[in-house]
């Protein structure tokens, strides 16, 4: 957003790459817990009973007392009882156009009563609900001393976040009281859109000493810290976050944090003894010490600026980037589809519906355009398809994005003859129940939707490399005899043929009919390799338990930490790389154990960065558990539904867009002269 025009509010913004980097530490607030009835009705009494008037420069703690406030609240609620009342008839606030939906982590501090520790309360709309919380917990001198982490909980948002004019998104904590004083328990705010790196708002604390156990704070004295605002007992409303303040954090001016991409926010609470600092290195206080839920209570995160529709780049610009990656998701569809695959209505299918939406915002800035809204385009022919982006670009838009559409609906529309991508699935292969082709016919390979798998046939020792097909549901046999079977028990979608790729030193191959853009391609491990990863069982004793260590008496220590992984290799017609894709099918690696894994079902893998003229792609598998003859683990894979772009289609786009780009730029150069 707008960086707002106000002093400063102390400091340099506070960073962090991980959650380990806390300042000395102070305690949490209280939130009620069963039982505790009567200290949260003290401290209700203690917030009624006080009257002195608003005194910092921040926002209080309902609607706003404080004249030029920067950071006023956001009712979660309107309606014909007024702003910020949550009862019906008001309804949620339609300024929220997205709210968190997954959660990343949660890690409470020690001692949060069970019914307090259900992070999915976090997702989703407010509910005007003061016990429909997830807490943090609370720590206690010792445990501040100590150096004990302070609880913590990470969320997703499917809609994104970005930087627009006013505040961006806004946090509901079940605090209590009034515009002067709130019972409230803080906490720190982090933003990161690649859910390593995470830049944290600058905070400001001018409470200016302890509150004590069911104290009060004066909210007018706090910015930037979550939890300030009053979100309980029929009121309810969230304590606002703008990105702008973040413009000159380095981990934003290094790009290690895009501001136009966020994905995801970090809430790590504050016990409010002191110890814990602002930004300016004062101390921060709220009531402490608590029990029970004590800590920061998180009932919700709304969004009020989402990623801007069509900007699947992420970049704060709609353009021909963002068309490019369109065309290579058009008509695909699954789970797996996100924002970034051109999929900007959240609805499963890249369509005519997020063409809409891309024209719609079409070479806008980021900064001057409104929050991500989902256009509904309807099944449109040609002609009603370019009407309908010539009506809805803008002007100067026009010619260049109708050209970029025509470019599209040329090579996407039409009869099933000209496809809109192939997807080589082995449905045009048959085979016996339970049962697999491995070459042994000496036909060098096999051909599926026009794609050539090589394979290689040792008739002498009855062996193989390369790739096979099977229908083999087998997910329980370890071992060498097992070595057709996909741990998954069978194809993408529960279809019953998929291939299995044997990498003994020449990398499985698969050739292209010509030089074109792979969109992508499913894989996971085969029952061979899975077990032989999770268990440490290849039927031979050959390998080792990943993560374990044999020195140490126990399984699953750690002691390792190993790795399986798959590299994909694009070649175009002359054999030249076009590039690589990296994807691990294992990775035990991770600093929190429970973080390891080793791939169970089908994960699509994105080829798109291969480029657009690949004509054959090579597999290779590589290991961290390396013995005397080569890798120990089984060196085996399977996939399905590798999808590629039709030779027209890729011509068609490539050649058109260019045009387009190649004519906007003239008419630029001929303006800039005549100017």
């Amino acid at each position: 957003m707008r960086v707002p025009s106000h002093s400063s509010t102390g400091g340099q913004p506070q960073r962090t790459q991980d959650t380990n980097h806390q300042q000395r530490r102070g305690a949490s607030k209280l939130s009620s817990s069963a039982g505790a009835a009567s200290p949260k009705a003290a401290a209700i009494m203690l917030i009624t009973a006080s009257s002195a008037a608003v005194a910092g420069p921040y926002s209080s703690g309902l609607s706003n007392l404080t004249s030029g406030a920067i950071d006023p609240a956001i009712p979660g609620f309107t309606g014909p009882l007024g702003d910020g009342v949550s009862e019906a008839p008001n309804v949620v606030n339609p300024a929220f156009v997205g709210w968190a939906t997954s959660v990343v982590s949660y890690v409470p501090a020690p001692g949060v009563d069970a019914m307090w520790r259900d992070p999915q309360r976090a997702l989703g709309p407010v509910s005007g609900d003061n016990f429909d919380v997830v807490s943090l917990g609370e720590l206690n001198s010792s445990q501040i001393a100590a150096g004990t982490a302070a609880g913590q909980i990470t969320l997703s948002f499917a809609s994104g976040i970005r930087n627009a004019p006013g505040p961006d998104f806004a946090i509901f904590e079940n605090a209590l009281g009034s515009d002067n004083f709130t019972f409230a328990e803080l906490a720190y705010v982090e933003v990161s859109s690649d859910g390593v790196n995470f830049a944290r708002f600058t905070s400001t604390s001018l409470t200016p000493a302890a509150v004590g156990a069911y104290g009060s704070i004066d909210p007018t004295d706090v910015h930037n810290l979550a939890g300030k605002h009053v979100n309980a007992y029929s009121q309810s409303w969230g304590t606002p976050f703008d990105l702008a303040d973040l413009c000159g954090d380095p981990l934003v001016v290094s790009g290690l944090v895009n501001l136009n991409g966020i994905r995801q926010v970090r809430l790590i609470d504050i016990p409010g003894d002191g110890s814990f600092r602002d930004a300016s290195g004062r101390p921060i206080y709220d009531a402490w010490p608590t029990f029970g839920s004590g800590g920061f209570d998180l009932e919700a995160i709304g969004v009020t600026s989402a990623w801007l529709g069509g900007d699947a780049t992420l970049d704060g610009r709609v353009d021909v980037r963002d068309l490019y990656v369109l065309a290579r998701h058009w008509a695909l569809s699954g789970p797996s589809l996100g924002f970034t695959d051109g999929d900007f209505d959240l609805n499963g299918t890249v369509n005519d519906a997020d063409l809409g939406i891309l024209a719609q915002n079409w070479s806008a800035d980021a900064a001057a355009m409104p929050s991500f809204d989902a256009v509904r385009v309807p099944e449109p022919t040609l002609v009603r398809w370019l009407g309908w982006v010539w009506l809805i670009a803008s002007r100067r838009a026009r010619a260049a994005v109708a050209a970029a559409t025509l470019a599209v609906a040329l090579s996407f529309s039409g009869t099933r003859a000209a496809a809109d991508v192939v997807t080589v699935d082995f449905a045009d292969k048959s085979l016996p129940p339970n049962s697999f082709y491995n070459g042994s016919d000496l036909a060098g390979g096999f051909t599926s939707g026009g794609a050539h798998f090589w394979n290689n046939y040792n008739p002498q020792f009855q062996s193989w490399i390369g790739f096979a097909y099977s229908n083999v549901n087998n997910t329980t046999t370890p071992g060498f005899t097992n070595q057709y079977a996909a741990i998954t028990g069978s194809g993408v979608g529960g279809a019953g043929i998929y291939a299995v790729g044997f990498d003994a030193g020449l990398p499985p191959t698969v050739t292209l009919p010509f030089p074109t853009s792979v969109s992508g391609v499913f894989v996971t491990n085969t029952t061979y390799s899975y077990l032989a990863i999770r268990d440490g069982n290849d039927g031979f004793g050959i390998v080792r338990q990943f993560g374990d260590d044999p020195s140490q008496p126990g399984a699953g220590n750690q002691g390792h930490p190993d790795w399986y992984r798959l590299t994909i290799t694009g070649r175009d017609a002359s054999d030249a790389v076009t590039g690589s894709i990296e994807f691990y099918l294992a990775d035990y690696r991770f600093a929190d154990n429970a973080d390891d894994y080793v791939v169970g079902d089908w994960r699509w893998v994105d080829l798109t960065g291969l480029g657009w003229n690949v004509k054959s792609l090579e597999f290779s598998v590589a290991s961290s558990d390396v013995g005397q003859f080569g890798i120990n683990t089984p060196t085996y894979f399977a996939l399905d539904n590798l999808v590629y772009v039709p030779e027209p289609t890729a011509c068609v786009v490539i050649g058109v867009v260019a045009w387009c780009a190649v004519r906007r730029r003239g008419r630029e150069d001929q303006h800039a002269i005549r100017s």
